[in-house]
C-alpha cells in the first residue's frame, strides 16, 4: 500500500493501492503528516469507504518538507502504517525593491535594488530582469537581465538629458515576481564644450610728438 504523491505549494495528494483486506470488509482509514523541515506543522484526518486510494491535504506552507503516514481500517483493527516524505513546490519570489537608480553620466544609469525572497517558502533568485524604457515610450521598453547574487546594474546607451523609468522583476524556478517599484531618473546634459578660436584686435595709440 505504497503511497505515491501528486504536489503544489500547499497540498499534497496521496494515493495508494490497497492490499489483502484480511478476511474483512475495510472501513475507512486515516492520513497524518508532520513538518519535518522548515517549520513546524502536525494534522490527522479520517476517511471512510472500503475502496478509497487516495487522499489530498491542504494547508500546507510552501516549501517544506513533510512526513506523510497512511493506515487503513476493518472490524478487526488497523493496518500497518505506510510512510512517504515529500516536500512542497517553493512559491514565486518576493518583488524586489529598486533603492535607487542614478546618473552616472549623460547615457548611463546605475540602478541598485534588495532581494526580498522569504527563504521559509521560496526559492533562490537566479536571475533579475532590469526593464527600462524612456518616460511616455513603455512600449519600447528594453529588458536586462542580471544573475543572482547580483543586485546592481550599469545602464548605458542612453539618450542626454532624458527621463527614464526603470523596474526590476526577481525569477527563481518556479516561476517570476510581481515588478518592483518603480522610479523615473533623467540622464545628465553634457557641458558646454570650452570656447575655441577666440580672436581679439589690439588697439594702437599713436601719440603726438
Amino acid at each position: 500500500m505504497a503511497p505515491t504523491i501528486d504536489i503544489t505549494n500547499t497540498s499534497v495528494r496521496l494515493t495508494w493501492t490497497l492490499g489483502f483486506n484480511g478476511n474483512a470488509a475495510l472501513t475507512g482509514g486515516s492520513v497524518s503528516y508532520t513538518a519535518i523541515s522548515n517549520g513546524v506543522g502536525s494534522g490527522q484526518s479520517s476517511f471512510t469507504g472500503e475502496t478509497v486510494i487516495e487522499y489530498t491535504v491542504t494547508g500546507l506552507l510552501p516549501f517544506t518538507t513533510y512526513r506523510f503516514s497512511v493506515s487503513v481500517t476493518n472490524s478487526v483493527g488497523d493496518s500497518t502504517v505506510q510512510t512517504v516524505e515529500a516536500t512542497t513546490i517553493a512559491n514565486a519570489p518576493n518583488a524586489p525593491t529598486l533603492d535607487s537608480v542614478t546618473p552616472v553620466n549623460s547615457t548611463a544609469l546605475e540602478a541598485t535594488w534588495r532581494d526580498n525572497t522569504d527563504p521559509m517558502i521560496q526559492s533562490a533568485v537566479i536571475t533579475y530582469s532590469v526593464v527600462y524604457y524612456q518616460q511616455g515610450q513603455d512600449s519600447s521598453s528594453v529588458t536586462l537581465t542580471v544573475n543572482a547574487p547580483t543586485t546592481t546594474v550599469m545602464i548605458g546607451g542612453l539618450s542626454k538629458g532624458t527621463h527614464y523609468i526603470v523596474q526590476v522583476y526577481a525569477t527563481n524556478t518556479i516561476g517570476s515576481s510581481s515588478s518592483s517599484n518603480l522610479l523615473t531618473t533623467r540622464t545628465n546634459i553634457d557641458s558646454p564644450s570650452p570656447a575655441t578660436d577666440i580672436t581679439g584686435l589690439t588697439q594702437l595709440c599713436i601719440g603726438k610728438d
